[in-house]
């Protein structure tokens, strides 16, 4: 029997050995060495492991053992993460451009609309008519590729190599961190089917049986049900949210019921529970039965692409089956670190996966929450209690979920929603009953007439309740809040406290070591702070594509934003608003804008109510629609001026935008990244320009030039406007002004800041100071 007081760590040695294993990964990150530097004492702590354990001294044994882990989880590391040998696909994406990639097709392709993602194993790559021996996997966008390819075709693509890129801005999605994760170093482009040639057809498992019994799955959904009701079935059994619409994937999102879309344990649950029922009819012994389970558990986690979440509840499902019969009791916990090991041995960059964090994180809230609650619950026995017992069980598994994923959806979705507690309840049990009776429906369609076609209506009315419930919820007010991200020492802080509350509130026993970790994340989080050298101002550039923004901070703390959007889509939005959140103290006092019809501004202003001043030159008559009188320029705080071409502060030659001049004390900053050259005929040069913003149509002008010399500035900014879509982007491809030059297009976001009387730019690569 197991004991029931006691701590996370004690008698279960794999959620130990984990964490050594774990901390090992992050480390590498951390110190990045040759991987012989953590290969040789990965060997030195196995062989005096191996010695201490054959003279039965436990300790020396046990701590050899962790320190072993350690270094694994360090040397798994920096295998998996390079550096590669040259001939390496990475390396080759470096020089990139136009090149042919000989290889084979190392997972099932991704079938969209309009293109077709496939991750190829590469074999050789042809650049300027070398043809190199390489390998290593990468990603290949196929526009319109169709469905003609199958896992294990040798394939001939032509298309453009390159690496992929990083964050483009201070927290932002780091596609290449993302792929890496996933074991892919490289990408191409191909422009469509016609450059991607099969020349030689594969044969697996995956494409004779796999793809077949999904796809049929897909289809017999798709002719039973309507549009959006397949797609959400698909989506419960299988995993599969492409055919889902947007709205609906929002409204999941946002009530905190998108997690039923991952297939997770409750699938694996449902799946084995659906095939143990005949096997019971059915008599067999229980090493047949045993041997049939974890073939479908293995079978169903290839059906549904091996995503994290899967992996994880097949591989707790696997060890939980082979010990059936001597394990009464198994240990979750326990259980849980096992799978997460075996996971990270495989692939150890996985532990960056977004998917896994949150699956193991909601994963380690219920096992860790439910089994002890139940058991305090236990004496609800009779018949007329049972269903509150249920009822409580639902509950508590959906706070203790929730709780443990909350500081992980603020850090990457800047997100939570507030109302998941409560939807998860009628949300998750309607997608369970879906489920059972889709996974029926199956069953059924083999036999096809009426029978399909009653099981399909049963599932369809099913199906409309649970999207009836979750617009419900949907749009109750405050469903969903926007977070700002928390740093990793806060989200471990978060954590131990949660637990140290719970040891304290439920189970009357305090952790001293729960309480130095506590000590610990606030020392993490309040000393780098305590010796921050905090700027008297700054200007931030948001690099959101071909749309324009930036952010200026006085020395007050007070918030003014300029965006231009020429371009609309999700990305933008999303980037603003984490911006904002997680920079800028969720504060934004004034918003200045030419493009004030923008979906993406409206949003900004729903959600931080600044004081908004419109630049727009869109009237009838030729003036300015913007700016009727000078007192809404009186709004704007001290410091800043609206300048137009004609003169200060009035609207003579409205035809030509204005610019905007801020006045720092010692430095002027020029923002006319709309504008340009024209508006800034009245601009004095009394006072040293720290900054100037241009417009990147402006930049082969003679105007242009002649303006940056006059004015002399610290830096040149080039933003995007509407004509500036052919924006360079390395610095070899600039003609004037590259020693002082800084754009998005180049280098990303940025942010230039007065400290200590010198000017610090800050770019997602580097670091200067001007003095």
């Amino acid at each position: 029997m197991i004991k029931e007081n006691r701590s996370i760590f004690k008698n279960r040695p794999s959620v130990k050995a984990l964490a050594f294993f774990v901390s090992g990964i992050v480390f590498s990150t951390i110190l990045e060495l040759h991987y012989l530097y953590s290969f040789i004492p990965f060997l030195i702590f196995l062989i005096a492991s191996l010695y201490f354990y054959l003279k039965k001294d436990s300790k020396p044994a046990g701590l050899s053992i962790c320190l072993m882990l350690f270094f694994l989880g360090w040397f798994r590391a920096d295998l998996a993460g390079g550096p590669f040998p040259p001939n390496h696909i990475e390396h080759l994406a470096t020089t990139g451009g136009k090149s042919i990639i000989y290889g084979k097709i190392a997972e099932e392709p991704d079938i969209r609309e309009d293109r077709t993602y496939l991750v190829i194993e590469a074999d050789s790559v042809s650049i300027r008519n070398y043809t190199i021996p390489s390998f290593g996997r990468l990603r290949a966008k196929v526009l319109n590729g169709g469905a003609r390819f199958d896992h294990s075709d040798y394939i001939m693509a032509e298309g453009y190599l390159y690496g992929p890129g990083g964050a483009r801005n201070p927290g932002g999605f780091d596609y290449a961190q993302y792929l890496r994760t996933k074991n892919i170093f490289a990408a191409v482009s191909v422009s469509g089917p016609h450059n991607v040639s099969i020349i030689k057809k594969g044969s697996s498992f995956l494409s004779s049986v796999v793809k077949p019994v999904r796809g049929y799955m897909i289809d017999v959904a798709r002719e039973n049900l309507s549009p959006v009701s397949a797609a959400i079935l698909s989506g419960f059994i299988l995993g599969e949210r492409r055919d889902i619409p947007e709205e609906y994937q929002t409204m999941f999102r946002d009530t905190g019921t998108l997690h039923l879309m991952a297939v997770s344990g409750s699938n694996v649950g449902l799946v084995l529970t659906v095939i143990a029922i005949p096997l019971a009819l059915l008599g067999l012994r229980r090493k047949y039965k045993i041997v049939i389970l974890l073939v479908a558990v293995v079978f169903f986690a290839i059906l549904t692409r091996l995503e994290a979440s899967v992996i994880r509840a097949s591989i707790m499902a696997s060890v939980g089956l082979l010990a059936y019969g001597w394990l009464r009791k198994p240990d979750y916990i326990n259980l849980l670190g096992f799978a997460g090991l075996i996971m990270l041995l495989w692939r150890p960059l996985q532990l960056f996966d977004v998917g896994l964090q949150l699956s193991f994180a909601a994963t380690f809230g219920i096992v860790y929450v439910v089994p002890d609650i139940y058991r305090r619950i236990k004496p609800l026995t009779r018949k007329k209690l049972r269903w509150v017992r249920w009822v409580v069980i639902m509950i508590v598994t959906t706070v203790a979920a929730q709780a443990a994923v909350m500081p992980l959806m603020a850090l990457y979705f800047n997100r939570f929603p507030l109302i998941g507690i409560v939807a998860n309840l009628p949300v998750g049990i309607l997608a369970s009953f879906a489920s059972s009776l889709g996974i029926a429906f199956y069953f059924v369609s083999f036999a096809g007439g009426w029978l399909e076609y009653l099981s399909g209506r049963i599932v369809e009315f099913v199906l409309e309740a649970v999207k009836a419930i979750l617009r419900f919820f949907y749009d109750l007010p405050l469903a969903v809040t926007q977070t700002p991200s928390f740093d990793w020492p806060v989200i471990f802080l978060y954590w131990i406290s949660i637990y140290l509350f719970y040891e304290l509130l439920f189970k009357r026993r305090f952790s001293a070591r729960s309480l130095i970790g506590v000590l610990i994340c606030f020392n993490f989080i309040i000393w780098p702070k305590v010796f921050e050298k905090k700027p008297l101002w700054s200007v931030e550039f948001i690099d959101i594509g071909l749309n324009r923004a930036w952010i200026y901070t006085d020395e007050g703390g007070r918030r003014l934003g300029c965006f231009d959007i020429y371009r609309e889509d999700s990305y933008v939005e999303n980037t603003l608003i984490s911006s904002i959140l997680d920079f800028h103290g969720e504060r934004l006092d004034w918003l200045v804008t030419s493009t004030p019809g923008s979906k993406s501004l409206k949003s900004i202003k729903e959600s931080f109510s600044p004081m908004t001043l419109n630049l727009e030159n869109t009237s009838q008559n030729g003036e300015n629609a913007g700016l009727a009188s000078d007192k809404k320029y009186s709004r704007l705080p001290d410091g800043i001026k609206i300048v137009w071409g004609q003169s200060d502060n009035t609207e003579r030659g409205s035809h030509i935008l204005p610019c905007m001049r801020i006045d720092t004390g010692e430095y002027y900053l020029i923002m006319a990244g709309r504008s340009g050259t024209p508006s800034m005929r009245n601009i004095q040069d009394n006072k040293r320009i720290a900054l100037l913003e241009l417009p990147w149509g402006e930049y082969a002008r003679t105007d242009c030039r002649r303006t940056i010399d006059r004015l002399n500035p610290e830096c040149v900014v080039f933003s995007p406007d509407r004509y500036s879509r052919g924006a360079p982007r390395r610095r070899s491809d600039l003609t004037h002004s590259a020693d002082r030059l800084l754009a998005t297009s180049i280098c990303g976001g940025f942010r230039v800041a007065e400290i200590g009387g010198g000017l610090r730019i800050e770019t997602m690569e580097s670091v200067e100071i001007e003095e």
